[in-house]
């Protein structure tokens, strides 16, 4: 099975944009995916890194509706954090720009990258890239799932 046919699988739908895998699970299957910044029809598309394995996707989702989005803006507070991620944003916004500000997209299509909204942005964000504070405290909450067939989507 192909990344494409994975990660359609993954998400149980058709994908909307052009991707490739930007990290993937111990058994080599994609767990984010890098998109392309427009869709298919042209559309923009706001989200570089999306999550795909629907066990993590979970996992993040359970942490969001118990309140976490709240406890990780906490962290803001710290100047080291709060610095980390603005670095991390721009990273991001160059890198789904090509090197160049495009709009004002980041992290979680957020214009504000310290209103955090979307775990599974920030998430994505530090398996691709390495550098989000926010999506490694995520990450160390809602584990990478061991199984890695459930990553395959099956």
């Amino acid at each position: 099975m192909d990344d494409v046919e994975v990660v359609t699988r993954q998400l149980g739908r058709e994908l909307t944009c052009n991707m490739a895998p930007a990290s993937r699970c111990p058994g080599g299957f994609p767990v984010v995916v890098r998109n392309a910044p427009v869709t298919r029809d042209g559309s923009p598309f706001p989200t570089l890194y999306w999550l795909t394995c629907p066990a993590l996707c979970a996992d993040i989702s359970r942490l969001e509706a118990a309140g976490a989005v709240a406890a990780f803006e906490r962290l803001l507070q710290s100047p080291k954090t709060r610095a980390a991620l603005l670095a991390s944003d721009l990273a991001y916004r160059h890198a789904r720009a090509g090197g160049a500000a495009l709009g004002d997209v980041g992290i979680a299509g957020n214009s504000d990258p310290l209103r955090l909204k979307c775990l599974h942005a920030h998430a994505a964000d530090y398996l691709a890239a390495g550098l989000n504070p926010i999506g490694k405290k995520v990450l160390e909450s809602a584990p990478m799932p061991s199984d890695c067939r459930i990553c395959a989507g099956q």
